[in-house]
């Protein structure tokens, strides 16, 4: 299972990823 800290790091990471790269997000 996955934890909670884990998914938060993981939105969080998608989120700067997102930033970054607006390009992804289309």
């Amino acid at each position: 299972m996955v934890c909670g800290l884990e998914v938060t790091l993981l939105v969080r990471e998608g989120v700067v990823v997102a930033s970054l790269h607006p390009s992804l997000m289309l």
